[in-house]
Order: C-alpha cells, then sequence, then structure tokens
C-alpha cells in the first residue's frame, strides 16, 4: 500500500511540473502564422503581428515551468519588433522583409509544433 502511495505521488509530481497543452497558447502561435502566411510588409500587418507576439510572451512569461516557451516567444517578438522599427524608419526593403517573414515563419512553426504535441 505504501509503495503505490509512493508511486502515485511521484507521478502528481512529475505531472505538476510537466507543461501541459494550452489551448490559448497554441492558438496565439496559429495566429501569428496566420498572419506571416500572408507575407504583407504593411503597417497593420506588422503592427498586429508585434501585438500578438507581445500578448504571447507575456502569457508565456508567468506561466511557471516553461523557460524554454519564453525564450521562444521573447525570440519572435523581438524580431517582429525590429522589423517593426524599420518599417517605421522607412529602412525595410522588399527582400528584405520576405527573409524576416520566412525566417520568423519557421520559429513560429517550429514552436507551434512542440506546443501542439504537449499532453491533453
Amino acid at each position: 500500500m505504501m509503495k503505490k502511495m509512493f508511486v502515485v505521488l511521484i507521478l502528481l509530481g512529475v505531472l505538476a511540473c510537466t507543461p501541459l497543452y494550452d489551448t490559448l497558447e497554441y492558438e496565439k502561435y496559429i495566429t501569428i502564422a496566420t498572419l506571416m502566411d500572408e507575407k504583407k510588409c504593411t503597417k497593420e500587418n506588422v503592427d498586429r503581428l508585434v501585438d500578438e507576439s507581445r500578448y504571447l510572451f507575456r502569457y508565456s512569461f508567468h506561466k511557471p515551468n516553461d523557460q524554454e516557451v519564453v525564450e521562444a516567444t521573447f525570440e519572435i517578438y523581438s524580431a517582429l519588433k525590429e522589423l517593426q522599427t524599420r518599417l517605421e524608419l522607412g529602412k525595410l526593403s522588399p527582400k528584405y522583409c520576405e527573409l524576416k517573414f520566412s525566417g520568423i515563419s519557421m520559429l513560429v512553426a517550429r514552436y507551434a509544433e512542440i506546443v501542439g504535441k504537449r499532453p491533453r
């Protein structure tokens, strides 16, 4: 009996430390990916991407035991913020925008896959 309780306690401890599937977090990755698919370097689109990624970063930041996702969301947010700054300064060529969108899209897809594979 004592062994069974010990095993159950260990399993509960492991589950408590394991980040579980989060529909809101996953939805934000999909929203960002969908906006990225448009490949529009317009002020409106980039501003929306920055807002969505900032929300995702802040949301991830306040979740326990999820440092990898916090770092990932910050990387996405920073890249989009840099794109927004260049756009505002008029220092954004169409080719640079295309390359930046491609790189950020790969990051978003990779982390959406990681978050999407978490246990439900």
